[in-house]
């Protein structure tokens, strides 16, 4: 929120203010507000990361309000973050609110993930498609990639968060989606990056999953068609 209402100000003093840049960066403070309101009612709950207001969900609809709030993050770190959505996904149940809290860490980490990025492009694609469990989401970035000896310590409370950031870490985006009957993973994406993905469940999910990975041993960023570039 205080990266947008920075950049709002940028464009209302600059020497030719943008009046309907700087609409669209106080719209976002709002709607970050909002998430960030029901997050701390979440958390304030005996039982934070149960998904206890299941609704019918377009997930589609919750990544791209994601990527709306993320473009004070993706801007900060000089990252393109694009989509590439399937079409016709059946609508899944959860909470839409604690979803959009797991992309937007996801979203953060994978654009963190690439400060020190030079010799290639940062980029961040967040994909979806139907498998045979459910609706596969899928957050890759063009980071340092991941390291297989620690794969599984990314989600434990400190280690996967910075200190004094633990509430949002991938630690609690793991338990979240686990309330959604879901699973969160970690795998290399090719050829450089790495992939967290997580599958909901639905009723009407028909397609093979590949074995042993959500999207195989590695995901290919190049592969697919890359859309609604932010």
């Amino acid at each position: 929120m205080l990266l947008n209402a920075k950049a709002a100000l940028n464009w209302l003093n600059g020497e030719q203010p943008n009046l309907n840049e700087a609409r669209q960066a106080i719209a976002d403070i709002i709607e970050s507000g909002k998430v960030a309101r029901d997050l701390i009612n979440m958390i304030d709950s005996s039982r934070p990361t149960e998904a206890s207001h299941k609704r019918p969900v377009d997930i589609n609809s919750a990544i791209l309000t994601a990527v709306r709030l993320s473009w004070g993050v993706t801007r900060r770190e000089g990252v393109s973050l694009k989509t590439d959505l399937g079409a016709n996904l059946p609508i899944v149940t959860g909470d839409s609110i604690q979803l959009q809290q797991v992309l937007l860490n996801l979203i953060r980490y994978a654009a963190e993930a690439m400060c020190d990025t030079v010799d290639q492009p940062r980029e961040i694609l967040v994909a979806t498609e139907l498998v045979r469990d459910g609706v596969l989401v899928a957050v890759r970035d063009r980071g340092p990639g991941l390291d297989p000896a620690s794969a599984d310590r990314l989600f434990e409370p400190v280690y996967g968060a910075n200190p004094g950031d633990i509430s949002s870490g991938l630690a609690i985006c793991r338990s979240i989606i686990e309330a959604h009957d879901g699973h969160l993973c970690a795998v290399a994406n090719s050829p450089h990056g790495t992939v967290v993905q997580f599958v909901l469940p639905t009723k009407c999910a028909r397609r093979a999953l590949p074995p042993r990975s959500l999207l195989g041993a590695t995901a290919n960023m190049d592969a697919g068609k890359a859309s609604a570039d932010t």
